[in-house]
């Protein structure tokens, strides 16, 4: 019997051993044990389909003894030596999961299913059509190559058994808070998923709302929201994905900035998800970091991308339209610090009982609550005094990123040159965005535009991606690629284009831990 094992989250340069299988960096499969790194032959199927049951992977040397049912449709690589076939189902959502298969030659079941064929092994079943024999090395494809792969599945070699699969128990899933913070983590099989919530997700609403309401270490603003979204029971998570291997999630979903008051902070929680910033700004540097550069922008902004890769508008990442945002590069994160605007600081300071600016519009019934009083006494003492500086501020920890980008459009205009007679001539203007990729539990992600250049300041621009590449790859918490991914597309009255370096790699969790179970008292 092959196996066949599930791994959530698509990752490009992971090696499972137990297989002996590789996924480099196309998302093709190879042989791990190769001084080469190269098998003897590869094909593709671009219209595969896979039906049964599968391992889940749990770790890199673990797999769930139980089986969970697959039915997706995607496309498949297959690496083939002297001994074994190397297959590697990718379904066409990124969101979804793919399936690794060790078959050593003559270990499957073979059918023909018309111009195709399709293969399986006990509990599973992958079809595989429109296939194509691929030429690594000239990156050249043979279409209509069905008959081939076919006659080489039929291929028998020497005696190998089935790889054995390193299987172990799983332990229920769990939500446990974080230590000294009470922000919820989830863990299953021990091991941190990369989901949070702000308050107990399998408890009632009132339990949810007497949690948020003594959240202390949030931000005034974050606090605020919370209770927003706990009041109309929209707090809870609804997601179920793990990240893709060897990243991190970040924890804050809709990325929401924090109003910072310029007081110390010593909460670790709250310093991992915001930045600390003094009375002028300036963000708190911790003893393992160094700060590797600034700049300046303005009115960064932020769009959505879902798991299939399509945008959305951007939005803005400030509340409101600041003068200019600081950005601060250090060998851990991007920390954005802005400024408040005059009419922020208006609304802060006037009717500070129901701190407009924060809570917005306050549901119908709620002002006369004991919820509400003691909200209306936690943002006041988080305010601290009229007089006292604010700053909206954000941070982009290097765990979280997948990606590093700059996007440029190079547009094209007719332009008249002065006086009654003048002359039409084409006018050339180039305008280039910095962007950030950061992974979200609902497999999609969020892009950060933290940068933008236009004409002879996209020269400028480059030295700052420069800057951010060489301040991830210092960080050790990820693998830059040496190469960018160049994708480009026609507008109207131009071209645009973008330079895409994926980041991949192990940083670890370094979200605070949580708090161990505690020990039932002895009777």
């Amino acid at each position: 019997m092959v196996p066949a094992v599930l791994v959530r989250g698509r990752y490009w340069g992971r090696t499972l051993p137990f297989l002996n299988m590789y996924n480099n960096a196309d998302e093709l499969a190879d042989p791990a044990d190769r001084e080469d790194g190269r098998a003897d032959a590869y094909w593709l199927s671009e219209s595969a389909k896979f039906v049964g049951s599968a391992h889940p992977l749990i770790e890199e040397h673990s797999v769930a003894d139980d089986l969970q049912s697959v039915d997706l449709a995607g496309f498949v690589s297959i690496a083939e030596t002297d001994s074994h076939h190397y297959v590697l189902f990718a379904s066409y959502s990124a969101a979804d999961p793919a399936i690794w298969i060790s078959a050593p030659r003559g270990a499957l079941d073979i059918q023909e299913e018309g111009p195709g064929f399709s293969i399986g092994s006990h509990g599973w079943r992958l079809s595989l059509h429109d296939v194509s024999a691929l030429y690594r090395s000239s990156r050249r494809f043979t279409p209509d190559r069905e008959r081939a792969l076919l006659a080489s599945f039929r291929r028998t070699g020497p005696p190998v058994s089935p790889p054995l699969l390193p299987l172990v128990t799983r332990t229920p899933a769990e939500w446990r808070p974080s230590s000294p913070s009470d922000l919820f983590i989830h863990l299953e099989d021990g091991q941190v998923t990369g989901l949070t919530s702000l308050s107990p997700p399998l408890t009632d609403q009132r339990d949810r709302l007497s949690q948020v309401l003594v959240a202390g270490w949030l931000p005034a603003n974050v606090l605020a929201r919370q209770y927003r979204l706990t009041i109309a029971d929209h707090d809870r998570p609804t997601w179920s994905r793990r990240p893709p291997h060897g990243r991190s999630w970040s924890p804050l979903t809709d990325a929401p900035v924090a109003l910072s008051t310029g007081r110390p902070e010593s909460d670790e929680t709250r310093a991992y998800l915001w930045p600390v910033v003094d009375h002028d700004g300036r963000p708190d540097i911790r003893a393992d970091e160094t700060t590797l550069g600034h700049w300046s922008t303005v009115d960064p902004q932020v769009e959505v991308v879902d798991a299939d890769g399509n945008d959305d508008l951007p939005y803005r990442l400030m509340p409101s339209k600041s003068q200019a945002v600081d950005c601060f590069v250090t060998n851990r994160r991007l920390v954005m610090v802005g400024a408040l605007s005059a009419t922020d600081m208006a609304a802060i300071g006037s009717e500070r009982s129901e701190s407009p600016l924060l809570v917005g519009k306050v549901p119908q019934g709620l002002l006369d609550t004991a919820e509400w009083a003691l909200l209306r006494t936690v943002l006041e003492s988080e305010l601290g005094n009229p007089g006292s500086s604010y700053h909206w501020a954000s941070h982009i920890r290097w765990e979280w990123l997948s990606g590093v980008a700059r996007y440029t459009e190079q547009l094209q205009r007719e332009q008249r040159s002065s006086g009654l007679f003048g002359k039409k001539s084409l006018v050339t203007t180039t305008v280039a965005w910095l962007q950030l990729d950061v992974l979200m539990p609902d497999g999609s992600a969020r892009r950060y535009h933290v940068d933008k250049a236009r004409d002879e300041d996209v020269a400028t621009l480059g030295g700052r991606l420069s800057l951010l590449l060489q301040a991830v790859a210092q960080s050790g918490v990820g693998v830059v690629a040496a190469e960018p991914a160049v994708t480009s597309r026609t507008l109207v009255h131009g071209q645009a284009w973008t330079e895409r370096w994926s980041i991949t790699g192990t940083p670890g969790y370094s979200i605070p831990r949580p708090r161990e179970t505690e020990a039932a008292d002895p009777e």
